[in-house]
């Protein structure tokens, strides 16, 4: 024997052949399982996303808690919302962020619409009471309502003046 192919048959002595082959069959299966795996969780998630981008195609429905809308500066204008007190509707907003009128519903169900002045104080209101009658009141600077008118559910109208003071001056019927 040549010293080179005495060489060769120590090597191949230090690692039998069929050993090597099954060390390498192993690690040839795991990374097959792994890469099944990881097919399958590919799928899943993209089969998943897939849907996702169906039902929010089809969505024709828009929920949220409140919806802002802000002019080209960023100042609030107008939001849709629920407040804390239950009240939902619109409030809108003048271009310096001042809150100046609002269309909303009462947790009891009546609806209203009120005009504020640029002062925050509540000077219009036409409403449905609690018991269906529309109402209209025009109050002064100090927030008393000075001029009221509701016709009430048996079909009488009510009319009724308030001086600064609060002190009624006319109240029909």
């Amino acid at each position: 024997m040549t010293p080179d192919t005495k060489e060769a048959q120590s090597d191949t002595k230090e690692v039998p052949e069929e050993k090597t082959v099954a060390q390498r069959l192993e690690v040839l299966e795991r990374e097959n399982r792994r890469l099944k795996l990881m097919g399958i969780v590919a799928l899943v998630l993209g089969g998943a996303a897939v849907l996702w981008g169906l039902v929010q195609m089809t969505s024709k429905t828009v929920e949220a808690r409140a919806f802002i809308l802000r002019d080209s500066t960023g100042g609030k204008r107008a939001e849709i919302a629920v407040s804390a007190e239950g009240l939902g509707g619109l409030w809108l907003y003048d271009k310096t962020g001042k809150f100046r009128a609002t269309f909303a519903v009462s947790p009891a169900g009546a609806p209203g619409i009120v005009f504020y002045d640029d002062a925050g104080r509540n000077r219009a209101e036409f409403a449905l009471l609690a018991d269906n009658s529309p109402g209209i009141a025009l109050s002064e600077e100090g927030g008393i309502a000075s001029v009221g008118i509701i016709v009430a559910r048996d079909g009488l109208p009510h009319f009724r003046l308030v001086d600064k003071a609060g002190k009624v001056l006319v109240n029909v019927p």
